[in-house]
């Protein structure tokens, strides 16, 4: 059985619907697994808030043999307001900043599932750099930034990259998606 965007178990009602329809049809011209993708439900998760929508996803290396998960981003969907930012990846928590990242904006269901799929397009689309630091005997370590509009760094696999000296491989990676959305 193949994975839905944005799957979930629970019974939307006709405001989440409207949402959820929305960020359903446009994510199926984004170069990811849907699996990649969920929704959570108030109650669903323990941790979470008791009110609202979080529609997430792992944004991955683009490279199918790395199988890092980069970053995992998410949008609180509450009716008439929705509000973007990196979640944890585990805990699916905003951060108690907002970071660079961030964004709040207010509308009607599709209005607003218009703008997080803008959003989740946007970073889908961003150009990643690999860093590896080779190592006999070890994996690679590596780092990863986005590239345009200023590079920026968002995953790293080992704790002191910084001391290895020079990488031995720089890998640059640019995603296409169809109909190219600009930034949010």
């Amino acid at each position: 059985m193949e994975a839905e965007w944005f799957e979930t178990e629970a019974h939307l009602d006709e405001i989440q619907d409207a949402f959820v329809s929305v960020l359903r049809a446009r994510a199926t011209a984004w170069p990811q697994d849907p699996a990649d993708t969920r929704l959570e439900l108030p109650g669903e998760t323990p941790g979470l808030p008791d009110e609202g929508v979080l529609a997430w996803i792992d944004i991955l290396d683009p490279d199918p043999e790395c199988h890092a998960i980069l970053l995992t981003v998410g949008v609180y969907f509450y009716g008439d307001h929705a509000h973007g930012d990196e979640v944890h990846n585990q805990l699916l928590t905003l951060p108690d900043k907002p970071t660079p990242l961030a964004w709040t904006a207010t509308g009607t269901p599709g209005e607003l599932a218009e703008r997080a799929a803008d959003w989740f397009e946007y970073l889908l689309r961003r150009p990643v750099t690999r860093y590896e630091w080779m190592r006999p005997g070890t994996a690679p370590a590596r780092r990863w930034h986005f590239g345009n509009p200023a590079p920026e760094r968002i995953a790293q696999d080992w704790p002191r990259v910084g001391t290895l000296g020079p990488p031995d491989r720089v890998v640059h990676f640019q995603r296409d998606l169809p109909d190219a959305a600009t930034s949010p």
